[in-house]
């Protein structure tokens, strides 16, 4: 079927195609973008406003004035700091006190550690049901001596105050094993001992030595040979040589550093 303006609707109706443009009068005309579509349930041309961007590059903004500005933006500024950060030495752990921040409802703390020099890892959170205006961790998180080096953190609405930072250093000292069996087998002998009774964390290595002579009195620890060193709390040794001497075993510690 044939139009005026030579536009022709073919397929039965299924294609409108036209050589020049086409304007449909029965439209309200105002200002702005619109779009013609087609209602689905009364089959009536209608147009729908888009916005005034709809056929523009239009840039995003990304500078903090256009976001601040922006509906529904939230910004938090960062909580004030925890203050007076103090360390102690308590036996094998280390005692980490400080004051609270001054900022109100903050979410909790957040407490870090690097061990000897290491990365920073977390130790501990304290949530609002254990705030007070001082408060305390103990951490024995740590396997090395040297200096423990801390940073506290206030947290609100997920904005983080600056790290409140203090180093305390830790010596294991001396770390000796509790108790040493040995149970002669006759061609071998059974060592048992129990570790550390503290501080045995810090323990990488035991190592076992021992003295073979042909009389007890010159059994010395100086003139000892190593014949174990790990992890285990036990050790076999079987006698090589003359198994009527008599042997004598010592067991030393290793400790990380």
């Amino acid at each position: 079927m044939k139009f005026l303006n030579d536009i022709i609707l073919t397929n039965a109706g299924a294609d409108l195609v036209a050589p020049a443009a086409v304007t449909f009068s029965g439209l309200s005309s105002t200002s702005g973008t619109y779009a013609v579509m087609v209602n689905n349930s009364s089959g009536v041309l209608t147009k729908r406003q888009l916005g005034n961007n709809a056929f523009n590059s239009t840039t995003i903004p990304t500078n903090t004035n256009q976001l601040t500005n922006g509906a529904g933006f939230i910004t938090d500024t960062a909580p004030n700091a925890p203050t007076n950060l103090s360390t102690s030495v308590v036996n094998d752990t280390i005692n980490v006190t400080f004051t609270a921040s001054t900022t109100s409802n903050i979410d909790n703390y957040l407490v870090f550690s690097s061990v000897a020099g290491g990365d920073y890892g977390l130790i501990s959170v304290i949530p609002p049901a254990d705030f007070g205006a001082t408060m305390s961790i103990i951490d024995n998180s740590f396997d090395v001596p040297g200096t423990q080096a801390y940073r506290v953190y206030a947290v609100k609405n997920g904005s983080y105050s600056s790290p409140l930072t203090g180093t305390e250093s830790f010596s294991a000292g001396t770390v000796e094993i509790t108790t040493m069996s040995v149970v002669n087998l006759n061609k071998a002998y059974y060592v048992q001992w129990n570790p550390p009774s503290s501080k045995g964390r810090f323990v990488t290595a035991y190592n076992v030595y021992k003295h073979q002579h042909a009389s007890q009195a010159s059994l010395a620890e100086g003139s000892a040979s190593l014949v174990y060193s790990g992890l285990n709390t036990s050790f076999m040794y079987t006698v090589s040589g003359n198994s009527s001497d008599f042997h004598q075993f010592w067991i030393t510690t290793t400790i990380a550093s």
